[in-house]
């Protein structure tokens, strides 16, 4: 049975990639991992007070966004689990696809991180250069 991870920020090229998931998993018999990384190295700097609140909506967010991925499973009757992690996006993906032991990662070419990612080099690249397994880039 193929087991195939989207990894998700709820971008538009990101649902396309979990549409492309959902075909390859309904193909081969297969089911879908949703993932979302909460990058809290961008939140870094406490505030004061507040972060417990701003976690949690955070983090309420990445499930929505992974249970989005879900849908679009459920619509084609196919299998989805989701997880929730945090740290760096793409070392995430990569570490969380290897422990899984998933056959495929699909993802999008542009996200939401912004103008960082232009200079720091984007999370579908470093994926595509560390993953021993192969990977669907998604283009906007």
């Amino acid at each position: 049975m193929r087991r195939v991870l989207v990894a998700t920020d709820g971008s538009e090229t990101a649902v396309g990639a979990a549409e492309l998931a959902v075909e390859d998993a309904t193909e081969h018999g297969g089911s879908v991992l949703a993932m979302h990384v909460l990058d809290t190295g961008d939140y870094a700097a406490p505030m004061r007070g507040r972060w417990q609140e701003f976690y949690e909506n955070l983090r309420r967010g990445g499930e929505e966004i992974a249970e989005e991925v879900c849908d679009i499973a459920d619509e084609s009757s196919v299998q989805c689990d989701s997880a929730i992690l945090e740290g760096d996006p793409a070392e995430e993906i990569t570490r969380f696809a290897e422990e899984n032991e998933v056959d495929a990662i699909y993802m999008g070419t542009v996200g939401r991180s912004g103008l960082k990612e232009v200079f720091l080099g984007s999370t579908a690249e470093r994926v595509i250069r560390s993953a021993t397994l192969p990977v669907t880039v998604v283009p906007s």
